[in-house]
């Protein structure tokens, strides 16, 4: 199980540990969360999902958006971890920081 993050053209799969790991070590290097927005609907059928008290968070798959410019900003910080990032875990992270890049924001689910 994990987070299957959606993108315009592109789309990828982390399990909860890497994904809260990128979450994580984003905000080290600057990355301030600007928060995802209320999902509005099941993206994967289309029926109506309303979270009335959204808290922006990004640690569920409810189908939530991250916009274009928080993806870019994760990307950017992380690309300044990779400096220091333990050689085990930089493959995840550069494909994080390409899907960010190409993605035009993204849902998790």
């Amino acid at each position: 199980m994990g987070v299957d993050l959606i993108g315009k053209e592109t789309s990828t799969h982390f399990n909860w540990a890497n994904w809260s790991y990128l979450l994580s070590v984003g905000r080290n290097p600057g990355w301030r969360p600007a928060g995802t927005s209320s999902p509005e609907r099941n993206i994967m059928d289309g029926s109506e999902v309303l979270f009335p008290d959204w808290e922006g968070g990004y640690g569920s798959n409810d189908g939530q958006k991250v916009t274009v410019d928080d993806a870019t900003n994760l990307a950017a910080a992380l690309e300044t971890y990779l400096a220091t990032a333990p050689v085990e875990h930089v493959g995840f992270i550069r494909r994080f920081i390409t899907f960010c890049r190409k993605s035009d924001g993204f849902y998790i689910t």
